[in-house]
């Protein structure tokens, strides 16, 4: 490779695309010690941080079909890192309204709210549901939360239309809303606006 560090990282998306673990794992030590400080900054928090860059590293894997038309590697992965903890964040501040609404609700003995709900529990409803929807309805869900995709874009790329693709959404979040209730977790409008 030649001495240019944009040259090298777009080398290593095109073999990451061809399926190169070699690549793959060249890419992660060659980023991971200026992700984890970029991260740490942003979260506040040690060992979220860990967990956040494996879900970074992860992505890029999942998305590799898509690494030879990235003009800049090193920017890409920066998007990729700064969406993962900003969504992290978001998270956090929405876990810690529901547990405090669950303690205002649990205070009054309200039988239908379970005082041990925790995020961790919510969170692994919540994928099992995601895992569980039809291929079509999980990537308009992803696209949407997890890439940050607005209706339109998802529309485009997938070559729907935007009712469509509005539609699915609405069809996908109600989906891990009865998951959620039929789980015993009955607060709706605080579980959707965590989703929304």
């Amino acid at each position: 490779m030649a001495d240019n560090p944009l040259y090298e990282d777009k080398e290593l998306f095109n073999r990451i695309a061809g399926g190169d673990e070699g690549a793959f794992g060249d890419l992660y030590y060659r980023y991971l010690p200026r992700l984890v400080p970029f991260i740490r900054e942003i979260t506040k928090s040690e060992l979220s941080t860990e967990e956040l860059i494996q879900d970074v590293f992860v992505r890029v894997w999942l998305h590799r079909d898509r690494l030879t038309g990235i003009v800049s590697p090193r920017a890409w992965l920066y998007k990729i890192a700064s969406g993962v903890a900003f969504n992290y964040l978001h998270r956090k501040a929405i876990g810690e309204r529901v547990m405090a609404e669950v303690a205002r609700r649990s205070d009054h003995s309200t039988p239908e709210i379970m005082p041990e709900l925790t995020m961790r529990e919510l969170q692994t409803i919540v994928n099992e549901a995601i895992i569980a929807m039809p291929d079509r309805r999980r990537q308009v869900y992803e696209l949407s939360r997890r890439e940050g995709l607005s209706i339109e874009q998802i529309a485009g790329r997938l070559g729907l239309s935007p009712n469509t693709v509005r539609n699915t959404l609405g069809h996908a979040l109600a989906f891990i809303r009865e998951r959620l209730e039929n789980s015993g977790y009955i607060l709706p409008a605080l579980i959707l606006s965590w989703m929304l």
